[in-house]
């Protein structure tokens, strides 16, 4: 899967105080697809990606340019075949929310709903349709059980 880095503008989380002594919140920038990891458990943050979302950054929001991100962080981005995330049972004892195909802003909140309601009630809510959003679609075979 390929990495992502992200960086974020300020000294510290929170608010920080602009050069200038006006306070400024936060900006937060995501970068893209960048390379394949080599090893997911020890993900490495690209440079390339890193100075090519500064670039942008300075280019959108001039006050910036030329202030170090606070944080930069890399981490893998999960792709599924249909292009679909992951979303309920896999068996008992097990939800999973993955793969979200770089579209995790716009599906973790309903994804966290649906398992927290899954987890709940025991049943995945009707608006999650298990057809289109079950990890169980792209299983040949039933998952092992779980130990006792």
């Amino acid at each position: 899967s390929p990495s992502v880095s992200n960086s974020t503008l300020g000294r510290r989380p929170g608010t920080s105080t602009r050069p200038d002594g006006r306070r400024r919140g936060p900006l937060l920038l995501g970068g893209g697809a960048d390379r394949p990891m080599k090893d997911p458990a020890r993900p490495r943050r690209s440079h390339w990606v890193l100075k090519k979302v500064l670039r942008q950054r300075d280019a959108y929001v001039s006050e910036a340019a030329g202030i170090p991100p606070s944080a930069a962080w890399s981490g893998s981005m999960g792709f599924t075949d249909d292009r679909l995330p992951l979303i309920g049972w896999l068996k008992a004892g097990l939800f999973v929310a993955a793969a979200y195909n770089g579209y995790g802003g716009a599906y973790t909140q309903a994804a966290a709903q649906a398992a927290a309601e899954a987890i709940l009630s025991g049943i995945v809510p009707s608006w999650m349709p298990q057809d289109i959003f079950s990890p169980r679609r792209f299983l040949s075979r039933p998952p092992a059980a779980t130990a006792a």
